[in-house]
């Protein structure tokens, strides 16, 4: 077996530092399965009291969501932007056919002149 893959011994001392520390930051040993291949796997259940969010002192990371609402905006002014645009060519379309109509009834009243 490599060093690697050698499960580590810990002392009394070891033992003792490590529940400390489990204990400081809140998670319990839950269980320790070991696998098929030998290998230890343990387990750890939450034990802390207070959720994270509860911190007065911490804020909550709004990035995502800052994020997401100035896409809305912006698709929103996009699509405010595209009805402009389409009611504004809709508009010139109109005025381009009724200023043919005009040119087009100029035309009629030159050629009868003329005959």
């Amino acid at each position: 077996m490599s060093r690697r893959m050698a499960p580590k011994q810990l002392t009394k001392e070891e033992k003792a530092q490590r529940e400390r520390l489990m204990r400081e930051y809140g998670y319990d040993l839950e269980d320790v399965v070991e696998g098929a291949d030998g290998e230890t796997e343990i387990l750890y259940k939450d034990r802390s009291k207070k959720p994270v969010g509860d911190d007065p002192l911490l804020m909550k990371n709004q990035n995502a969501s800052k994020i997401k609402e100035e896409e809305q905006r912006r698709r929103e002014k996009m699509k405010q932007d595209s009805e402009r645009d389409k009611e504004r060519i809709l508009q010139q379309q109109e005025k381009q056919k009724l200023d043919r109509e005009k040119e087009k009834r100029r035309t009629m009243k030159k050629e009868k002149r003329r005959m």
